[in-house]
């Protein structure tokens, strides 16, 4: 599928739903890992700045790094912890990138399969969760066939992170002395750049090359590290090279995750919050026209009671005008037997 995103969505969007069927999910909402050695994944320093202008200077600073146009690619970052030291006014991003086709072909086929996608992270950091208690320098080599996927993290904290393909072709000790190549050249490209932060311990996932050689004893022929296979408290022993990737996606949808980009195409989040807007606005419609209509039907039950009360008011002031009639004649006739009485 990764060889070509474009041409095999329908594939992927078959696989989702047989995955999920045979799996009895039901949920819609879900986040997706995309493979690490399709993304651009680097670290930044860059000056303290609101976030408008920190966004500014993020996509100028990832032009040096991708290498396809700035437009062509869905780019995302977060600030981390600095890593290296230094001056003050300097602060440490994470930033990733990933070309839009590759991405729309994966959001296409999740939307085929009736699911929502909420966030779009990046298998490396995916791999990273598993390692959120790790206080020491340690690595985690993911290999499965075709790739090899690597990350380094020392007190929580990701340091580094490198992917490639590997040739799946060719027999089986070309695979190997591939796969022997790509981890030295990992290893190597990390201590050139962490030379004060030695690797104290690797860790093993994945379901390695088929190839019946055992993934310990490849990387024990390459690096003199102490070398285990990585213990997942989410996962059984027998479970955690098939879903060493799934499980840490997962976590990157936990609120203590350790670093956290999401790659959703915002014009995506824009449709959506429009299609949101349109929605409340029909409904504030809805409810304004029932509140209309009740408000007519009060005005003219008030209209009508107005009405009623006139009509009685009309009737007392009639009385009260004949009561004062009457009035006035005795008041009258008082007034001349008065008259004649003072006389």
């Amino acid at each position: 599928y990764w060889q070509d995103p474009a041409g095999q969505s329908a594939v992927l969007a078959t696989a989702i739903k047989e995955a999920l069927l045979s799996a009895s999910i039901s949920t819609k909402a879900v986040v997706v890992s995309i493979p690490r050695w399709l993304v651009t994944v680097r670290f930044a320093r860059l000056p303290h700045a609101e976030p408008a202008q920190l966004r500014d200077m993020v996509h100028l600073e990832a032009q040096q790094y991708v290498l396809f146009p700035i437009e062509e690619v869905v780019l995302d970052y977060c600030l981390v912890e600095d890593m290296v030291g230094g001056a003050d006014d300097l602060q440490t991003v994470l930033l990733a990138a990933v070309r839009r086709p590759v991405l729309q072909s994966v959001l296409g086929a999740c939307e085929r399969s009736g699911l929502e996608v909420t966030q779009v992270t990046v298998s490396s950091l995916a791999l990273a969760e598993h390692l959120r208690g790790t206080m020491e320098t340690t690595a985690l080599v993911h290999v499965e066939t075709g790739t090899i996927d690597v990350v380094v993290l020392s007190n929580r904290q990701l340091l580094f992170s490198r992917a490639s393909q590997l040739d799946t072709v060719h027999t089986a000790d070309f695979t190997h002395q591939r796969l022997k190549e790509e981890i030295a050249r990992t290893f190597l490209a990390y201590q050139n750049e962490f030379a004060n932060r030695p690797i104290t311990e690797v860790l093993l996932s994945g379901e390695g090359t088929r190839s019946g050689t055992p993934l310990e004893q490849l990387m024990q022929e390459v690096i003199d590290l102490p070398v285990h296979r990585l213990r997942a408290k989410l996962l059984p022993p027998n479970e955690i090279s098939n879903y060493t990737v799934a499980a840490g996606t997962a976590l990157q949808s936990h609120p203590s995750v350790i670093e956290r980009v999401n790659l959703m195409p915002t014009e995506g989040a824009e449709r959506k919050a429009e299609a949101t807007r349109k929605r409340n606005n029909l409904l504030a419609l809805a409810v304004a026209g029932v509140a209309i209509v009740g408000a007519v039907g009060f005005v003219n039950s008030q209209l009508k009671a107005q009405e009623k009360s006139q009509k009685e008011l009309k009737l007392l002031t009639n009385e009260l005008d004949d009561v004062k009639s009457q009035a006035d004649t005795r008041k009258r006739a008082y007034d001349n037997v008065k008259s004649v009485f003072d006389d």
